[in-house]
């Protein structure tokens, strides 16, 4: 039975902990209002954060970076359900300090980190050895009303860019490393990933991948909507 009138952050996190079914807007209420009204449309759901969150540490991963952390949802979720350290990288400073205060608010400040930054401010590769991507840059593509806000640049131009940078760290990451795409990311995974695992998540595709070889060029996995709609007239069932 899903849980959607809990009052306090200690009882979310009793439930999450429990593996009990809380609703998103049981959480969203500790978030400022206009982040509240954004969740659907730009932050990680608590069934996707979780799951992804189981499979990480079952694939090995203890320190996570999530792109585009938002107000910090993956994140705290992250450290409440899984023994998963996490750095989120935001930047818009706004959600930073929000990202700050929703894991002091549930109890996990000691588990995240949130860094004010775009791809410029990439942290040392050994500073994680799995990435989460939902989509992050996609909403230079959306139309100016649907933009979250206008306080950062949003553009083709910067989408371009972002998309490249992206790309380019994935192949540097080294063999081992696994990269969670939750409605992909916009780009395309180099072939020295292999697909791990995968479940549709909505309308959506979460997939799990791992870095086999160091600095590998090539070929690569496009993850483009053509490819989803393929995927899915071959799933069984």
């Amino acid at each position: 039975m899903a849980i959607d009138l809990l009052e306090t952050a200690d009882e979310i996190v009793d439930s999450l902990r429990r593996g009990a079914r809380v609703e998103d807007r049981a959480f969203d209420r500790f978030l400022p209002s206009p982040l509240r009204k954004a969740s659907y449309q730009y932050w990680t759901s608590i069934k996707v954060a979780t799951r992804a969150c189981e499979w990480l540490p079952d694939a090995g991963a203890r320190r996570v970076l999530d792109v585009g952390s938002g107000p910090g949802k993956l994140c705290v979720i992250g450290a409440i359900t899984a023994q998963l350290q996490f750095i989120g990288l935001e930047h818009r400073p706004h959600l930073v300090e929000a990202a700050r205060q929703l894991a002091i608010t549930f109890g996990v400040q000691h588990r995240v980190r949130f860094i004010r930054g775009d791809l410029d401010a990439f942290p040392d590769l050994d500073a994680f050895d799995a990435l989460y991507l939902y989509n992050p840059f996609g909403e230079n593509l959306f139309l100016p009303k649907d933009h979250l806000d206008d306080t950062v640049e949003v553009s083709q131009a910067r989408f371009q860019r972002e998309i490249r940078r992206i790309e380019a760290i994935l192949a540097e990451l080294p063999s081992g490393a696994h990269v969670v795409t939750h409605n992909g990311f916009g780009g395309r995974v180099p072939s020295s990933y292999t697909l791990e695992r995968t479940e549709r998540a909505g309308v959506n595709q979460l997939r799990l991948w791992r870095q086999t070889e160091d600095g590998v060029e090539g070929q690569s996995w496009d993850e483009t909507e053509e490819e989803l709609r393929a995927e899915e007239l071959t799933e069984p069932g």
